[in-house]
Protein backbone atom coordinates (compact mmCIF):
# COMPACT_ATOMS: atom_id res chain seq x y z
CA UNK A 1 0.00 0.00 0.00
CA UNK A 2 1.67 3.16 -1.21
CA UNK A 3 0.24 6.79 0.17
CA UNK A 4 0.21 9.63 -2.44
CA UNK A 5 0.26 12.91 -0.54
CA UNK A 6 -1.43 14.68 -2.95
CA UNK A 7 -4.63 12.08 -3.16
CA UNK A 8 -4.68 12.38 0.46
CA UNK A 9 -4.75 16.42 0.96
CA UNK A 10 -8.02 16.17 -1.93
CA UNK A 11 -9.46 13.66 0.16
CA UNK A 12 -9.49 15.79 3.42
CA UNK A 13 -10.25 18.40 1.65
CA UNK A 14 -13.38 17.08 0.26
CA UNK A 15 -14.51 16.03 3.41
CA UNK A 16 -14.08 19.39 5.30
CA UNK A 17 -16.01 20.74 2.77
CA UNK A 18 -18.97 17.96 2.69
CA UNK A 19 -18.97 18.24 6.38
CA UNK A 20 -19.48 21.84 6.23
CA UNK A 21 -22.48 21.59 3.95
CA UNK A 22 -23.88 18.87 6.94
CA UNK A 23 -23.24 21.19 9.79
CA UNK A 24 -24.80 23.89 8.13
CA UNK A 25 -28.21 22.02 6.65
CA UNK A 26 -27.86 19.69 9.94
CA UNK A 27 -28.33 22.66 12.33
CA UNK A 28 -32.18 23.12 11.62
CA UNK A 29 -32.92 19.68 12.55
CA UNK A 30 -34.62 18.75 15.74
CA UNK A 31 -33.29 15.39 16.59
CA UNK A 32 -29.61 16.10 16.76
CA UNK A 33 -26.92 14.94 19.66
CA UNK A 34 -23.96 13.00 19.98
CA UNK A 35 -23.39 9.31 19.60
CA UNK A 36 -20.92 6.71 20.51
CA UNK A 37 -20.95 3.39 18.49
CA UNK A 38 -18.89 0.27 19.10
CA UNK A 39 -19.22 -3.44 17.25
CA UNK A 40 -17.25 -6.01 15.55
CA UNK A 41 -17.41 -7.38 12.20
CA UNK A 42 -16.52 -10.26 10.05
CA UNK A 43 -15.76 -10.56 6.30
CA UNK A 44 -13.42 -11.23 3.60
CA UNK A 45 -10.06 -9.25 2.22
CA UNK A 46 -8.16 -8.95 -1.41
CA UNK A 47 -5.34 -10.97 -1.56
CA UNK A 48 -2.59 -9.32 -1.31
CA UNK A 49 0.29 -9.06 -4.72
CA UNK A 50 3.93 -8.60 -2.87
CA UNK A 51 7.47 -9.83 -3.28
CA UNK A 52 8.14 -13.28 -0.94
CA UNK A 53 11.67 -14.00 -0.62
CA UNK A 54 13.87 -14.68 -3.30
CA UNK A 55 10.87 -14.45 -5.92
CA UNK A 56 11.17 -12.57 -9.08
CA UNK A 57 8.10 -9.69 -9.37
CA UNK A 58 5.49 -9.62 -6.79
CA UNK A 59 3.29 -13.19 -6.11
CA UNK A 60 0.19 -13.88 -4.49
CA UNK A 61 -0.50 -14.18 -0.82
CA UNK A 62 -3.91 -15.74 -0.37
CA UNK A 63 -5.50 -14.12 2.79
CA UNK A 64 -7.94 -15.68 5.60
CA UNK A 65 -11.24 -14.26 6.60
CA UNK A 66 -10.99 -11.24 8.43
CA UNK A 67 -12.23 -9.96 12.13
CA UNK A 68 -12.32 -6.67 13.55
CA UNK A 69 -13.56 -4.33 16.01
CA UNK A 70 -14.59 -0.80 15.81
CA UNK A 71 -15.35 2.69 17.44
CA UNK A 72 -17.52 5.46 15.81
CA UNK A 73 -17.55 9.34 17.40
CA UNK A 74 -19.65 11.06 15.84
CA UNK A 75 -22.58 13.63 15.63
CA UNK A 76 -26.09 13.48 14.35
CA UNK A 77 -27.81 16.46 12.75
CA UNK A 78 -30.81 14.55 11.48
CA UNK A 79 -31.34 13.41 8.58
CA UNK A 80 -28.01 13.15 7.95
CA UNK A 81 -24.36 12.17 10.22
CA UNK A 82 -20.58 12.17 11.12
CA UNK A 83 -18.13 10.36 12.69
CA UNK A 84 -14.90 9.24 12.88
CA UNK A 85 -14.50 5.50 12.67
CA UNK A 86 -11.88 3.29 13.86
CA UNK A 87 -11.81 -0.26 13.18
CA UNK A 88 -8.89 -2.99 13.62
CA UNK A 89 -8.42 -5.99 11.40
CA UNK A 90 -7.33 -9.46 11.91
CA UNK A 91 -7.03 -11.74 9.11
CA UNK A 92 -3.73 -14.32 8.26
CA UNK A 93 -2.06 -15.77 5.46
CA UNK A 94 -2.85 -19.37 4.14
CA UNK A 95 -1.13 -19.56 1.07
CA UNK A 96 1.64 -17.51 -0.87
CA UNK A 97 2.09 -18.64 -4.54
CA UNK A 98 -0.13 -21.44 -3.86
CA UNK A 99 1.68 -22.73 -1.38
CA UNK A 100 0.77 -23.51 2.40
CA UNK A 101 2.74 -21.66 5.08
CA UNK A 102 3.62 -22.77 8.50
CA UNK A 103 3.58 -19.34 9.99
CA UNK A 104 1.27 -16.21 9.39
CA UNK A 105 -0.01 -12.85 10.26
CA UNK A 106 -1.81 -10.26 8.95
CA UNK A 107 -3.36 -7.44 10.92
CA UNK A 108 -4.75 -3.97 9.42
CA UNK A 109 -6.53 -0.77 10.28
CA UNK A 110 -8.52 1.96 9.41
CA UNK A 111 -9.76 5.68 10.21
CA UNK A 112 -12.40 7.39 8.53
CA UNK A 113 -14.03 10.52 8.44
CA UNK A 114 -17.96 9.31 7.37
CA UNK A 115 -21.11 11.20 6.55
CA UNK A 116 -24.04 9.16 6.17
CA UNK A 117 -27.97 9.66 5.37
CA UNK A 118 -30.27 8.26 7.30
CA UNK A 119 -33.39 7.34 4.90
CA UNK A 120 -36.66 7.78 7.02
CA UNK A 121 -37.16 5.85 10.48
CA UNK A 122 -40.09 3.73 10.23
CA UNK A 123 -41.91 3.44 13.29
CA UNK A 124 -42.50 -0.10 15.13
CA UNK A 125 -43.77 0.97 18.25
CA UNK A 126 -47.88 -0.80 17.21
CA UNK A 127 -49.15 2.31 18.83
CA UNK A 128 -47.68 2.56 22.29
CA UNK A 129 -46.49 5.70 22.74
CA UNK A 130 -44.05 5.09 25.55
CA UNK A 131 -42.18 2.68 22.85
CA UNK A 132 -39.66 4.13 21.11
CA UNK A 133 -38.92 1.27 18.44
CA UNK A 134 -38.68 2.08 14.89
CA UNK A 135 -36.24 1.20 12.25
CA UNK A 136 -34.27 3.62 10.47
CA UNK A 137 -31.72 2.16 6.72
CA UNK A 138 -29.26 4.28 6.08
CA UNK A 139 -26.38 4.55 3.60
CA UNK A 140 -22.83 6.33 3.84
CA UNK A 141 -19.40 7.40 2.59
CA UNK A 142 -16.29 7.67 3.98
CA UNK A 143 -12.56 8.78 3.63
CA UNK A 144 -9.51 8.13 5.53
CA UNK A 145 -6.59 6.07 5.78
CA UNK A 146 -5.08 2.33 5.99
CA UNK A 147 -2.40 0.73 7.03
CA UNK A 148 -1.14 -2.72 7.44
CA UNK A 149 1.38 -5.07 8.52
CA UNK A 150 1.77 -9.09 7.27
CA UNK A 151 4.28 -11.90 7.62
CA UNK A 152 4.26 -15.30 6.46
CA UNK A 153 6.80 -18.53 6.26
CA UNK A 154 7.47 -21.61 4.17
CA UNK A 155 8.91 -24.78 4.62
CA UNK A 156 9.95 -25.82 0.77
CA UNK A 157 13.21 -27.55 1.31
CA UNK A 158 14.53 -24.51 2.70
CA UNK A 159 12.76 -21.96 5.04
CA UNK A 160 11.76 -18.88 3.24
CA UNK A 161 9.82 -16.04 4.88
CA UNK A 162 9.02 -12.51 4.49
CA UNK A 163 7.61 -9.46 6.28
CA UNK A 164 5.69 -6.02 5.03
CA UNK A 165 3.77 -3.30 6.37
CA UNK A 166 2.26 -0.13 4.89
CA UNK A 167 -0.08 2.56 4.36
CA UNK A 168 -2.32 3.84 2.07
CA UNK A 169 -5.55 6.07 1.41
CA UNK A 170 -8.63 4.73 1.92
CA UNK A 171 -12.14 5.37 0.74
CA UNK A 172 -15.75 3.09 2.45
CA UNK A 173 -19.44 3.12 2.01
CA UNK A 174 -21.59 1.49 4.24
CA UNK A 175 -25.76 0.63 3.82
CA UNK A 176 -27.10 -0.48 6.55
CA UNK A 177 -29.54 -0.41 9.30
CA UNK A 178 -30.91 0.97 12.87
CA UNK A 179 -33.08 -0.85 15.13
CA UNK A 180 -33.73 2.07 18.09
CA UNK A 181 -34.39 -0.15 21.14
CA UNK A 182 -34.92 3.41 22.97
CA UNK A 183 -34.53 6.92 22.33
CA UNK A 184 -31.06 6.40 22.96
CA UNK A 185 -29.94 2.96 22.52
CA UNK A 186 -29.91 1.05 19.23
CA UNK A 187 -28.38 -1.91 17.71
CA UNK A 188 -27.06 -1.70 13.75
CA UNK A 189 -26.60 -3.89 10.92
CA UNK A 190 -24.77 -2.97 8.07
CA UNK A 191 -22.55 -3.71 5.25
CA UNK A 192 -19.03 -1.87 5.34
CA UNK A 193 -16.61 -1.90 2.47
CA UNK A 194 -13.44 -0.50 1.90
CA UNK A 195 -10.80 -0.16 -0.70
CA UNK A 196 -7.06 1.12 -0.08
CA UNK A 197 -4.79 2.14 -2.60
CA UNK A 198 -4.69 4.84 -5.65
CA UNK A 199 -4.40 4.76 -9.34
CA UNK A 200 -1.35 3.68 -10.35
CA UNK A 201 -0.92 1.05 -7.27
CA UNK A 202 -2.52 -2.21 -6.52
CA UNK A 203 -5.57 -1.64 -4.99
CA UNK A 204 -6.84 -3.91 -2.03
CA UNK A 205 -10.49 -4.36 -1.03
CA UNK A 206 -12.73 -5.26 2.41
CA UNK A 207 -15.80 -6.77 2.37
CA UNK A 208 -17.96 -7.30 5.83
CA UNK A 209 -21.13 -7.78 7.92
CA UNK A 210 -20.93 -5.26 10.74
CA UNK A 211 -22.85 -5.66 14.13
CA UNK A 212 -22.76 -2.73 16.68
CA UNK A 213 -24.25 -1.00 19.63
CA UNK A 214 -25.04 2.62 19.63
CA UNK A 215 -25.57 5.21 22.47
CA UNK A 216 -26.73 8.56 21.50
CA UNK A 217 -26.82 11.66 23.67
Amino acid sequence: MCLEAGNLKKSVLLSGVVASFLVVGGALADDTGFYVEAGGSWGSTSDLKEVFSSTTGKTTWATDGTESAKLQLGWDFGSFRTDIKGKVYKSGIETVNGVSVTRDDYVFGSTTLNFYYDIHEFDLSNGDESSDFSFTPFVGLGVGAAAGYANATQVTGAVRGEQMAGVGPAGTWTVGGLLNVTESVGLTLAYDGMAVGSAGSDVYYSHSAELGLRFTF
